[in-house]
């Protein structure tokens, strides 16, 4: 599957969005890992083409009660900047998607 058919694919999938990536592309590549998981994350600087699809979710992410919505960056990074994490993981994440949507900022 090229390159580009991918990141599209993954953001439908998460989010049911049809997006278009900005010239630059990625912007950071993240490595976590937590007892026997091993993930890989790419972060990319993406216009929102059509909002229109739905996520496919999971069976745990629908249980979680996982969402999304669209928001401007500097939007996300107030919503992320005032989320409180209840697990050590929570605040591993929040720390690293706040810096990420710093780099993109930076970027775009």
């Amino acid at each position: 599957m090229p390159y580009v058919d991918r990141h599209a694919r993954e953001s439908a999938e998460e989010t049911g969005g049809l997006i278009k990536l900005r010239d630059g592309g990625r912007v950071a590549t993240t490595q976590e890992f937590r007892n026997d998981l091993r993930q890989v994350s790419f972060c990319y600087c993406a216009d929102l083409v059509d909002d229109s699809g739905k996520p496919s979710l999971t069976e745990d992410e629908i249980s979680d009660k996982l969402s999304h919505s669209w928001v401007d960056v500097e939007e996300a990074k107030k919503v992320m900047a005032g989320v409180q994490p209840t697990s050590e993981l929570g605040r591993y994440i929040k720390e690293r998607d706040l810096y990420l949507l710093e780099d993109a900022t930076k970027v775009s």
